[in-house]
Formats: structure tokens, sequence, C-alpha cells
């Protein structure tokens, strides 16, 4: 679903204005000698994220959306007068602000007044040499309808004092006695990339695949043509024919997130080449991850493709193994990634909606009430009339549209519905995110089963981030849609408020009639990937490496659930005649599982 909400703006009090700030020119896409590219700041990803740039400095940028500190080391070899940042800004009723703050004491104010080119700000000081800890604040944020303020930073370095000299380097210090490091179990913590190519594949997100190391059987293949569907092609440029198993060492016991990277474009028809994979603590039994892969038949062939799954493993050894049916295996790549402890396997959420008929369901889920904007060509109010979403008495939750006048003091419309929601009361951030429901039949319905990022009310959307595990088009009906939503690059169309929105996701068409029963729809959400499945049957996957590099990735952070029927719209259509209302979305059951 496409939220449109106000958004509040953010309201800062003015800051005091920098007193010894000399801005220059607008600088060539050169700054000096030893310094620190933006992008290799940190930034939480809800604030910010890193672009491509041609004409920053290293060819990228650190973009700044939200306030929040971007921060880092820069080194300097010699006593220092002033600190060099070099940045613009998009301005909207002013120019952005940031605080710049060196070894934890507040340097200067920066008015970043630099709009469409980059421009060096000088900010005086005095530092010895050595490398010193640096924050950029980004701290006054606004949006209005018309315009957005943003801050873009491209590089720091230090500019040396009158006089002074390098000091010399010190003797090399004695090697640390090792110790061994505490054990990633947390979600992320650890990660590995293989790829079956001989040489290292640098990703779009500058992340390294080595050549694989514990890869048996079988041979490389030529790959004929491109790859579409991801913009880290490289990754599916080499591939191995015939292998028979995998096997990594993991740093402790915990989770594992597999993610297998499969293509076939080496001419093979559909049917040619059928295998299962499966996945071992070490030598221990194999548990089914994917069975009757069929990379041409599923995904075209020359397009990319994941087979996903997250196991438990004790023994430091983690191995997949690739059993051919028909023909032989294929493999492009392998990453594998932490989940998260043992212990924080099953269900962390579970509403079975038990209740008596015609009751509310239970507190956790809260109603949204208005006549809207909905999104685009909504046609429905949502309320809080047990007419429109009640339990029905035999543990299942019903969200019913009906035909009929609703209106308030913003306007009115010719439908009611309900949309339901956990914000502020229960949210996930990594896991199975899963609901067995039936969807109604009709032209102009559009149940859905989502999520929205927990901070939208401070960054807005699509930078809040949106994860849909379930869309239901009555117009389409035998198909289900998944999708991940953020902001997006040049290349993604324009959206709410003029914002460009990334739109990561895939229609699959089942092949039978969603509405004639219950129906499984979930979601797994790992720190590198999220998989989409409807009755098991896994059909999409999103990694962050097949994005391209401008897009956000929505990943990492808390999300909030919601349930709602909406009527119209313009990506579905309008209901007609044939339309049959009341018409009810009804759940049977909402799991998290961590």
């Amino acid at each position: 679903m496409t939220p449109v909400l106000v958004r509040r703006a953010i309201a800062l009090a003015a800051l005091p204005a920098l007193a010894a700030l000399l801005p220059s020119a607008p600088a060539a896409a050169v700054v000096p000698a030893g310094a620190v590219e933006a992008e290799a700041l940190s930034l939480p990803a809800a604030s910010g994220t890193t672009y491509a740039d041609t004409t920053a400095s290293g060819g990228r940028e650190l973009f700044l959306w939200s306030p929040d500190a971007a921060t880092g080391t820069v080194p300097t070899t010699m006593r220092a007068a002033a600190l060099l940042l070099r940045a613009r800004g998009d301005q909207c009723q002013g120019a952005p602000q940031a605080e710049v703050t060196v070894d934890g004491k507040l340097v200067s104010t920066v008015t970043v007044s630099a709009a469409g080119s980059w421009a060096t700000y000088r900010l005086p000081g005095s530092w010895e040499a050595g490398a010193h800890s640096v924050a950029v604040r980004y701290v006054n944020d606004v949006r209005t309808a018309a315009c957005d303020r943003n801050l873009h930073l491209d590089s720091l370095s230090f500019e040396a004092a009158p006089g002074a000299v390098p000091v010399p380097a010190a003797a090399p210090a004695p090697a640390p006695v090792p110790t061994a490091p505490a054990a990633p179990t947390a979600a992320g913590s650890w990660t590995l990339r293989q790829t079956t190519g001989t040489t290292p594949i640098t990703d779009v997100t500058g992340a390294v695949w080595a050549p694989a190391t514990g890869l048996v059987g079988g041979s490389q293949v030529p790959v004929w043509g491109g790859i579409a569907g991801s913009a880290s092609e490289a990754l599916y440029r080499s591939a191995r024919q015939g292998a028979t198993s995998w096997t990594v060492d993991v740093p402790a016991a915990a989770r594992y997130a597999v993610d297998l990277l499969l293509s076939d474009a080496t001419g093979a028809k559909p049917g040619a080449r059928v295998f299962d994979v499966t996945a071992a603590d070490g030598n221990g039994t194999p548990v089914p991850i994917a069975t009757g892969v069929d990379i041409v038949a599923t995904a075209r062939g020359w397009w990319a493709y994941h087979v996903t799954g997250v196991v438990p493993v004790t023994s430091g050894k983690l191995t997949l193994r690739f059993v051919a049916r028909k023909g032989q295996t294929l493999v492009n790549g392998l990453s594998v990634t932490t989940a998260g402890p043992l212990s924080s396997a099953g269900p962390v959420f579970t509403d079975e909606f038990t209740g008596p008929a015609g009751s509310a369901p239970a507190a956790v889920w809260g109603r949204r009430v208005g006549s809207g904007p909905w999104g685009g060509g909504e046609l429905q109010a949502y309320t809080d009339s047990r007419s429109n979403s009640y339990l029905d008495g035999n543990g299942r939750l019903v969200i019913t549209a009906r035909k009929e006048r609703w209106a308030d003091r913003y306007g009115a419309q010719d439908y009611t519905s309900a949309r339901l929601e956990t914000k502020g009361r229960q949210t996930f951030t990594y896991g199975r995110v899963e609901a067995r429901m039936q969807v109604p039949a009709g032209k102009g319905l559009w149940p859905a089963f989502w999520s929205l990022g927990a901070d939208i009310d401070s960054v807005d959307w699509p930078r809040s981030g949106e994860l849909d595990v379930m869309e239901y088009l009555g117009s389409q009906p035998t198909t289900v849609f998944g999708h991940l939503h953020g902001l997006g690059d040049a290349s993604d169309k324009l959206g709410w408020l003029s914002q460009r929105v990334s739109d990561v996701g895939l229609g699959y068409d089942t092949g039978v009639p969603l509405a004639n029963g219950m129906h499984t729809y979930a979601m797994d959400v790992t720190p590198n990937y999220v998989t989409f499945s409807v009755d098991g049957r896994e059909y999409f996957t999103a990694t962050r490496a097949d994005m391209r590099s401008g897009q956000q990735w929505p990943v990492g952070k808390p999300y909030y659930l919601i349930l709602n029927l909406a009527v119209g719209g313009d990506w579905g259509g309008a209901p007609d005649a044939s339309t049959a209302f009341p018409a009810s979305l009804v759940v049977d059951r909402v799991t998290i599982t961590g």
C-alpha cells in the first residue's frame, strides 16, 4: 500500500550564526591529500544513505535527509589550523545547517548555502597531529509541499597550520596478543560472501565476495548474455555446474540466514535442469531448503534468482547440498549472515483472534479513522465501527468494506472499511511475518497485510520504509504481490511529495483464485534479504546487493503491522457493477517469529 500521510515538519530553533566561517567558491572534484570521503562515515540507515555522484570526489556522496550525525575519524600528520568540510545543500525556506564537533567539542555551526555545486567550508581551530573523532550533525530539516531541505557531504580534511611540519611516524607498537573475539550471534553481526568465480567480486554496496573455499564438485561453465534483475550483475557472471555441496565455517552457535545466488544464462531449457537444495548443521541431518529448483522455468534463466532459508548451527560448520533430479546443478554465489541467537527462535507475537462474536480485536490493533486521503484514487473512509472490523466468534478477524456514505470535516467517501495497525504497540525488525487469510473477490477491492517503519512520524514516507507481505487486487484474482519501498534514486518514479520512491517486488500468479479459500502469506526479513512466499512457496527475494546503489535498503529497524481493505485506487481500479458489497477480508491468524 502507498500511504498518504501528512508530514509534521520538523521545526528547530534558530541556531547561532557562524563567526569565522569562510565558504569558498565551488570546488572541483579534487580534495586535499589525506581527506576522508564522507561516504566512509557512519550514519544511521534511517537518516541518510550513500549516493553515486559524478561531481563528488571518489564519485560518491553522503546524503542526510533527517536530523542525525555522520561520524568518523579524520587524521592529520601535522598540527592543523582548520577543518575543511566540502558540502552542498538542498535549499528549502533557508539553508541546511550542520553542527561540527571534533573530539567531542563543538567547532562551529555551518550554514551550507552552496546549492547546485560543492563548496569548501573552512572551520578554524587548533589540533595536534594524529587521528581525531569528527561528527557532522544535520540539525534543521524542513520539508514542505514545494521543497525539501537536505544536506550533502563530500569530504573532510585538516588544513596544516602555517609552518607546521609532519610529525615523524612512531615506531610500530608490538603486535597485541590475539584474543578470542566475542561470539557474534546478533542478526547481521557477521556475514560471509563467496562467489563460484576465481577472483574476488565487489558488489554495488562495496562488499567483497571472495572465491569459494568449501565448494565441492563440478566445473566452471560460460554464462551467455547478460543477467537481469540485479545491479551487481558480476555476481552472476561466474557459474559452477555439477556442484554437490558447499560448506562454510561459521563463528558461533546461532541461526544463520542463507542466500544462494542462482542464474542460468547457459542456454538450458525449462525442465532440463532441476535440483533440490538442503542445509545441515555440519554433517548433521539435511533439512530441505528448496525442492525442484528449475531456474529457467522460474526465473527465465537470465534473471537473478535466490534460494533462501534460516538454519540453526551449533557445530561451527554449515553445509548446503545440491541434489540433481534432472541434468546438473548450477550455482553462482552464496551469502551467509547471522540471523540471531538460537534462543530467539520461535513466535514472538501471535494473534488467533479469539473472542466473542461481534467484539473488537485485541488492544494491540489500533484503528485508523477518517476520510483520508489514504492513497491515490482510494474511495473508502476508515472507521472504528464494529460493522467494519470485528471478531466472528470462531477465531477470525473480519474487515468489511461497505457501500455507504461517510463524511467528516476533511471530506466524504462513498464506501467504509477498516484499517488496523499495531503502531506503538507491536513491532518487528527481523524474522518471519505471516498471516493466514481469505481475500474478497471483486474488482476494485484491495486488501493488504503490510508494514511501515516505526519512525514514520519523524522521517515521513518513503524514508520510513514499507514492507508489503501481501497485496491483492480484485482485478487480478490469481495474483499475489510482495514489495519493498524506500527512498529511490533518479531512475525511480516520483511519488509522495515529489520524492523518488523505490518499488522492488513482484506479482506472482498462483494459478488459483485466491478468494476461494484461506492462504498463508509470509515474509522472511533478514539483514541482507527479504523473501516473500504464499502457502510455503517462495516467489520473490529482494537483496541489498541486487538493488541499485542509490536506492534505500529499508531493512534493519522496527516496523509495525497493518491489516486493511481498501476500495478503489489508481493501481487496481474502481469497483464496477459486478463487485458485491459488503465485501470482507477474513484473517485467521497473524504471527511474528523471531
